[in-house]
């Protein structure tokens, strides 16, 4: 763990505890997977340095997040069987949320379906429900449209035009939940909207395809010239076949320059 390593690769996923001469510790780099390693190594550095008694040995390594005392690799299967949910939302609800999917689910509305009988989903193609948006007001503090669409459901990054059309659904639930006013909603749809646009490429196509290349009439001329000189059989397009002739000729001009 050494930070003068010439291996920047190496050293930005490992980490460093450095002890200061006032015996703060403090650590730094590492990753996500090994946050309890770090924690410990960090927890046992302040006993060793600070001279701690503790009463008990570490107890990182075994300690469940919230979510995983019962869980099961078939808790899934419960899900639908006691409330009714599609198969495909209970297993993504089982891996997100744990055993807290229970809690989950008893918020869901009922879809007026034959099957599923719970579980209205935000978007068709994704199994994320509108039961997630109220838990996430309710217990894990989401305050603005946005959490649901990037940071609760990572919808924006899945699908861009998805997360555009459950925007409505989210910012209608949120505003329930939170009591927002009209003027509210209408704000934090237009916020969803410029981040889906600005940060997550929502309208790129068309604005690219809105581009008109500015060529001069000699830059045309040009690239007619070199298109024609590689689709030697007037085709109108260029295919692989061209590319591999058209290279050919050119490695052998430029050996016979060399030469």
């Amino acid at each position: 763990m050494d930070p003068n390593k010439k291996d920047t690769q190496s050293l930005a996923r490992n980490h460093i505890i450095e002890i200061g001469d006032d015996h703060l510790i403090t650590i730094a780099g590492g990753k996500w997977t090994t946050y309890r390693e770090m924690a410990q190594e960090t927890i046992d550095k302040a006993v060793d340095v600070c001279n701690l008694k503790p009463s008990r040995s570490c107890q990182t390594s075994g300690l469940l997040l919230d979510g995983a005392h019962g869980w099961s690799p078939t808790m899934h299967v419960k899900l639908v069987q006691t409330f009714g949910i599609d198969v495909a939302v209970a297993e993504h609800l089982s891996s997100i949320y744990g055993d807290r999917a229970f809690k989950l689910c008893e918020l869901a509305q009922m879809t007026g379906l034959t099957w599923p009988v719970v579980g209205r989903r935000l978007h068709p193609d994704f199994p994320y429900i509108e039961a997630e948006v109220v838990y996430a007001v309710r217990k894990e503090y989401a305050r603005r449209a946005l959490d649901i669409v990037a940071r609760r459901t990572r919808l924006a990054f899945l699908n861009v035009a998805a997360a555009e059309q459950a925007v409505p659904k989210i910012v209608e639930i949120m505003g329930r939940e939170l009591g927002w006013s009209k003027q509210k909603c209408k704000e934090e749809h237009e916020y969803c909207l410029q981040f889906l646009d600005k940060e997550m490429g929502l309208h790129l196509k068309d604005k690219i395809n809105s581009l008109t290349p500015q060529l001069s009439e000699a830059d045309r001329e040009s690239f007619l010239k070199q298109f024609q000189r590689i689709d030697c059989d007037r085709k109108g397009y260029i295919s692989l076949n061209d590319l591999r002739r058209h290279m050919k000729v050119g490695v052998s001009i430029s050996l016979s320059l060399t030469c």
